[in-house]
């Protein structure tokens, strides 16, 4: 009887080394997989920055007006007929409304410079989804107000 315990003893040390190398194997299978995964999900491009996402038609929607010297200016003004439209290149924004005039214009995180005349107009920009939202606080010789102004995506 003993002689088939030998017989068997090396067939079941087989078993268990051929057991253990599979499991090896499946692991490294799982490691090189979750490294691929890893690999692709740290390509995925990041978010296109303000400028990028400024570039296109802007149709005004609305301009609240807040914390005017004359209290009279403070207020809401909607649009909803032949509403003025922004239409942002890489450098310029054409201003359309009853008349068509193009502009310059630069980016520095979320403060946009409009040179109008020679003169620069300075406004805080937020892009969230198709709402473009331009903040404009006038100086104390100019009415003093804040003008947040809304557009939408065309």
């Amino acid at each position: 009887m003993p002689d088939v315990f030998i017989v068997y003893k090396p067939l079941a040390i087989m078993t268990t080394r051929c057991t253990t190398m599979k499991m090896i194997k499946d692991l490294y299978l799982i490691a090189v997989m979750f490294s691929i995964i890893l690999i692709i999900d740290g390509c995925k491009q990041d978010d296109p920055s303000p400028s990028e996402q400024l570039i296109g038609s802007w149709k005004y929607v609305s301009t609240v007006s807040s914390g005017c010297t004359d209290p009279t200016d403070n207020g809401t003004h909607t649009c909803s007929i032949d509403c003025t439209v922004l239409e942002f290149t890489s450098t310029t924004v054409k201003i359309t409304d009853s008349s068509s005039i193009t502009y310059t214009y630069t980016i520095s995180g979320s403060t946009l410079k409009v040179t109008v005349q020679g003169q620069i107009e300075t406004y805080t920009l937020s892009i969230s989804g198709k709402t473009l939202t331009l903040t404009e606080q006038a100086t104390m010789d100019d009415g003093n107000c804040k003008d947040v102004s809304t557009y939408t995506k065309l």
